[in-house]
């Protein structure tokens, strides 16, 4: 039986409520960064060497729109774009120091989430959670490429 689409935007509802209550939980620290630079931040915390186009397709948003945060992220010393000593001709970012000490803050925010949330779900229903976005990934990725 196939999932209807109230269903469907139930999950989603319901997954945007979590990620709301846990983001107002987060022991975020005042820091001189929106939300769409801390969520840059993030993303190049967890994909060492990205560029500004990785940036730009991961959050959906123009070059120009990456470019701009992170030129506030270079100018607040969180990063800096350097060359790729493998391909010199493409431009990556990395941390500076500032950007490293954040990183080791949010791990240490990240763990006591999951202490507070995440350890307490069974392990049999993050199996199932996996699977399911496993599955809902490879039917968008499927229909994107007939496109």
């Amino acid at each position: 039986m196939n999932s209807q689409p109230a269903d469907i935007y139930r999950v989603i509802e319901i997954t945007e409520r979590i990620h709301n209550t846990i983001i107002s939980d987060f022991p975020m620290p005042d820091l001189p960064l929106n939300q769409r630079q801390v969520s840059i931040l993030w993303f190049v915390f967890h994909h060492q060497e990205s560029s500004i186009n990785d940036v730009a397709r991961h959050f959906y948003i123009s070059k120009s729109t990456a470019s701009q945060a992170v030129s506030h992220l270079e100018k607040e010393q969180f990063l800096e774009r350097t060359v790729n000593p493998v391909n010199r001709r493409e431009v990556i970012l990395q941390l500076l120091e500032r950007g490293q000490y954040w990183k080791t803050k949010f791990k240490e925010a990240e763990r006591q989430l999951h202490e507070k949330y995440f350890s307490k779900i069974p392990q049999e229903d993050v199996d199932k959670m996996q699977e399911a976005l496993e599955n809902i990934q490879a039917i968008v990725e499927k229909e994107k490429s007939k496109n």
